[in-house]
């Protein structure tokens, strides 16, 4: 049986997915340790390079509506006191967060792997009705994708065709 949320009744972590990024990023920053909401705005800049912060209102309301769903609670213990503001609320990850957390991954690396399956069969048809490309071509291409867009838009194309010419000089020889 899971965890009974607060608001009543048997949840599946399932059932609360997708999750909207900052409660992803909230999760993901209680992982390892307790933290105030100061300290989770700070380890979701520091964990996504800046490229991710999340202000007051979003961070508050989110875990407004965690709390309520039981993926995280407050916790009573603190750090020491002579160094902390008694005022702080300090949240930690529940059980239910955890596999909540992992489901919203799995979900995640599925739809990122089916974006891959569908850039390739793309980018095969694209290439049939063009030139075709011998196996290791294609494995090439294939492997290209593991680089970012940028690198791919500026350099793919003709490491591909390099590549290609390079396979073709050998099978010559």
């Amino acid at each position: 049986m899971e965890r009974a949320s607060k608001a009543g009744g048997s949840r599946e972590p399932r059932d609360l997915l997708p999750l909207r990024p900052a409660v992803l990023h909230i999760l993901l920053a209680l992982a390892d340790k307790e933290r105030h909401g100061y300290g989770i705005m700070r380890e979701v800049e520091e964990r996504t390079g800046g490229r991710t912060r999340l202000g007051p209102g979003t961070l508050y309301g989110s875990i407004k509506r965690m709390l309520a769903d039981g993926l995280i609670e407050e916790s009573d213990e603190r750090p020491d006191l002579a160094m902390d503001d008694h005022r702080r609320r300090y949240y930690r990850i529940t059980d239910f967060g955890r596999r909540v957390a992992g489901a919203e991954t799995e979900r995640l690396s599925g739809l990122v792997e089916t974006a891959r399956q569908e850039a390739v069969a793309r980018w095969r048809a694209f290439r049939a009705r063009g030139r075709l490309m011998s196996r290791s071509e294609s494995a090439y291409r294939i492997l290209l994708l593991a680089y970012p867009r940028e690198f791919r838009r500026d350099c793919g194309a003709g490491m591909v065709q390099a590549f290609g010419d390079l396979c073709r000089e050998e099978r010559a020889s």
